[in-house]
């Protein structure tokens, strides 16, 4: 299910991530800190792969330098929240960072707004902690 989707992405998600896209389906989901990309019904993981590679100009521009995107910032913030290829760790893990979409629309130009966990399992981590305060 997954072999026609990492056709189209420079490398794999980690394992939790992949993890969920294999097991649940849901909308565009606000956490507070982030919005996921949904992860559509469907047959396959088409649906998913459409909401990654929406803004064609952004996604070319995300993948072409190492960031797959799966996330945007809270509310109406655009900016893209993408695993970091460069960053690779063992067992295909990668820091989560954030990026000033501006930047890449108006100069092609990559930005890290933020580094926002070193690997995703820490990012949910975090994102389950906050829910807990609130």
């Amino acid at each position: 299910m997954l072999d026609p989707l990492y056709a189209k992405l420079p490398a794999r998600f980690p394992p939790l991530y992949e993890q969920l896209v294999l097991t649940y389906r849901w909308a565009d989901v606000d956490l507070a800190s982030y919005r996921l990309l949904g992860n559509p019904m469907g047959p396959n993981l088409s649906g998913l792969l459409d909401k990654m590679l929406k803004d064609k100009f952004l996604s070319a521009c995300l993948l072409r330098n190492g960031y797959i995107p799966f996330g945007k910032g809270p509310d109406i913030d655009y900016d893209p929240v993408c695993f970091d290829l460069k960053s690779r760790k063992k067992n295909r893990e990668f820091s989560i960072v954030k990026l000033d979409h501006e930047e890449i629309l108006c100069n092609e130009r990559i930005r890290v707004v933020a580094e926002l966990a070193p690997t995703f399992e820490q990012f949910v981590r975090t994102t389950i902690e906050a829910a807990d305060r609130t």
